[in-house]
């Protein structure tokens, strides 16, 4: 494996991506450097905090007695399982480090690119699955204390809503963003033609 911190040599090799002028190569050099410690920081977190979750919520499935609270922690654990899932797809084939050269720099970067745009897709998906965390949540609130006070009625209606609000926005507010990537990607997968080419013609 080669050292995070090694990077090909941009000067050397400035001939080749003149011709493309919507890709910084000392950026994207740079940024390949933060995405590197910023993915496995992220992933390790995701990871942990859905360990945690199946283990805080199977316990208190199997300690719970009414049949709500139990259907609703047992939910839970599903979803976290996936989570864990999720980490390892959403950077499938993104781990990797560039080899020294600028096309193996390029090919990451597209892989990266389309790692985020997993990272979206797993993302409106779960805002899908949490859907029916505000049904369990009304169920068990109605099974715990039977009708409800105004004042928790409407602190309940509230916090649902907004869960709700933020399930149906999340989809719609990334769009901008995953068409950004796959911008990215046409323009670095334009890049890597042009250092391939090179590469036959050397």
């Amino acid at each position: 494996m080669t050292d995070k911190n090694e990077m090909p040599e941009w000067d050397d090799l400035q001939q080749l991506w003149q011709d493309s002028p919507d890709v910084d190569m000392t950026k994207l050099a740079k940024h390949a450097r933060f995405v590197w410690w910023r993915m496995r920081l992220n992933f390790a977190v995701e990871v942990a905090m859905c360990l945690l979750g199946i283990g805080f919520f199977g316990w208190q499935a199997i300690t719970k007695f009414a049949f709500p609270d139990v259907v609703m922690e047992a939910f839970f654990v599903v979803l976290c399982a996936a989570g864990i899932w999720g980490a390892f797809y959403i950077r499938r084939g993104a781990w990797g480090e560039p080899d020294g050269s600028a096309l193996s720099l390029v090919e990451l970067q597209i892989r990266r690119a389309k790692s985020a745009i997993r990272y979206i897709v797993i993302n409106n998906w779960g805002c899908l699955a949490g859907m029916p965390v505000i049904a369990l949540t009304y169920w068990v609130m109605y099974s715990r204390h039977g009708n409800l006070t105004y004042e928790r009625s409407v602190t309940l209606h509230v916090l649902m809503g907004g869960m709700a609000a933020v399930f149906v926005l999340f989809p719609i507010l990334t769009r901008p963003y995953v068409r950004k990537k796959k911008q990215q990607i046409l323009e670095l997968e334009r890049l890597a033609e042009q250092l391939k080419q090179a590469d036959d013609e050397a």
